[in-house]
C-alpha cells in the first residue's frame, strides 16, 4: 500500500511538532543545536560545504533524520508516532513505525525547516 504524499507530509509535520513539544518538556535531546551537531557527526557533511579533504560525505538526508526520530519516538511511546497506526497499515509489525512499503518524502529539507522554525506554544500545561 502506497501512502499519498499529500497525506504523508501533514502527518510528518504534525508528528514532528508533537515530538518537539515533548522534547522541550523531557530534556531536549532530539532538537536544538546539540542534536544538530550530533546529526551532522552521524550523517556526514555536504561535500559542497566540506572544509577539509578528509570530510566524510553526507550519506543520510533530512528525511532520514525525521524518520529516525519518529521511529525512536514510536518505540518510546508505542503507537504514538508511527505511520502504522495513523494510516492503519495492516502488514506492518507492532514494533515498526513505518513498514517496508513506506515511501520517504522527497522534500525532507523543507519539512525539517518548517517543523523546526515554528515557535513552540509557551502556555500549554504540563
Amino acid at each position: 500500500m502506497t501512502i499519498d504524499q499529500d497525506l504523508a507530509r501533514p502527518y510528518l509535520l504534525s508528528a514532528l511538532t508533537a515530538l518537539r513539544f515533548l522534547d522541550e518538556r523531557t530534556g531536549r535531546r532530539r532538537f536544538g543545536p546539540d542534536a544538530d551537531a550530533r546529526w551532522r557527526a552521524f550523517a556526514g557533511e555536504d561535500l559542497a560545504e566540506a572544509r577539509t579533504a578528509d570530510t566524510r560525505a553526507r550519506v543520510l538526508l533530512d528525511v532520514d533524520r525525521i524518520e529516525l526520530l519518529l521511529r525512536d519516538a514510536d518505540a518510546q511511546w508505542p503507537g504514538g508516532f508511527g505511520a502504522r497506526v495513523v494510516f492503519d497499515l495492516p502488514a506492518v509489525a507492532q514494533d515498526d513505525a513505518f513498514g517496508a512499503e513506506w515511501d520517504s518524502l522527497s522534500d525532507g529539507f523543507s519539512l525539517w525547516r518548517e517543523a523546526t522554525a515554528a515557535p513552540l506554544a509557551p502556555d500549554l500545561p504540563r
